[in-house]
């Protein structure tokens, strides 16, 4: 189910929501990732399909292409390119690329090898892709659920396999979250970990993370990092929403009120946004959307629908959508 905010003149909350669903067109209400497109489209990637939001409704992402061609299945990520094309994550087909400049749309799939068997490489049965992420070089990195981590040379359509081992994660083969930093820093956030990779030279970095308070190791899920100052990030993850000090590794609370009993380290969080200079949103597992401002240490706003809640910014204002 998918969500437009705006904002709107109140005193208490200043967003309207406005809702897209399977009465408009989508297959399924369970919507996974949103990208906006150079053409000012949706792309919306369902857990039945790859949807397509003109404005007006949505249409199958095939709808014009061949009749033959597989369906898209479950689509967990979508990115495009410097060429406008669009790329997704196919838990069933593998990577799906398709190029809205041919003159007969069409949608290809890519699907990269078991690890064990380069130097001559297979194709695996269940490729379970589920992130992807472009580096400053073009090169676009495939995350999978339980097959580790791949880069693809986007010309060439070949896949490296690139060892994402990390001692600290308990399932380190399962990627869920990617955010590109710099050109040498690319974050990879694992089931229980969390890794840089220099996408330069692959060269990979395994954190250890542990509490700045009391320095207990700690081994969360990273499902979004969010930067904000030099040496300092936010990070989502399914054991609390953090302040991350790169440098020691330490996670911190971002607010705590014993009075009002808000303690973000204790929000299980799925993503977070920085929608103004000092005010953060953080879609949570169990309560909808959180609003707090950083300066006023104001936390006047929550929009409690269901039990998992997403969004991505669109032109200013963010397309919040749910999982149902």
């Amino acid at each position: 189910m998918l969500f437009t905010v705006q904002p709107v003149c109140a005193q208490y909350f200043p967003y309207t929501f406005q809702t897209w669903d399977a009465n408009n067109g989508l297959s399924s209400n369970y919507c996974n990732t949103i990208l906006q497109g150079a053409n000012g489209y949706l792309y919306v990637g369902t857990n039945n399909g790859l949807y397509v939001f003109n404005g007006s409704n949505f249409k199958n992402a095939a709808h014009q292409a061949a009749s033959e061609l597989i369906s898209e299945g479950n689509v967990e990520d979508v990115v495009t390119d410097a060429y406008n094309r669009i790329w997704f994550a196919s838990i069933e087909h593998g990577v799906g690329l398709i190029d809205l400049k041919e003159r007969k749309i069409r949608i290809q799939y890519f699907v990269p090898p078991p690890a064990d068997s380069f130097p001559k490489p297979q194709i695996l049965n269940n490729p379970r892709v589920s992130k992807l992420c472009f580096d400053g070089n073009g090169n676009l990195w495939v995350g999978t659920r339980g097959n580790g981590l791949f880069k693809l040379d986007t010309l060439t359509k070949k896949f490296m396999y690139v060892p994402v081992e990390n001692s600290t994660a308990t399932y380190n083969k399962h990627i869920r979250s990617f955010f590109l930093y710099k050109p040498n820093t690319l974050f990879v956030g694992l089931i229980n970990g969390l890794s840089i990779i220099n996408p330069l030279n692959n060269h990979i970095t395994h954190l250890t993370m542990h509490l700045a308070k009391g320095g207990e190791l700690i081994k969360p899920t990273v499902r979004k990092v969010l930067p904000w100052a030099a040496d300092s990030f936010m990070l989502a993850t399914d054991r609390g929403t953090y302040w991350l000090t790169l440098h020691n590794q330490a996670l911190g609370n971002i607010y705590y009120n014993a009075l009002k009993k808000i303690n973000f380290s204790k929000v299980n969080s799925n993503d977070i946004y920085r929608f103004a200079k000092d005010e953060i949103w953080v879609a949570t597992e169990d309560d909808g959307i959180l609003f707090y401002n950083m300066h006023t240490h104001k936390f006047n706003y929550s929009f409690n629908n269901s039990p998992v809640v997403f969004y991505a910014v669109n032109g200013g204002y963010p397309h919040v959508w749910k999982k149902r």
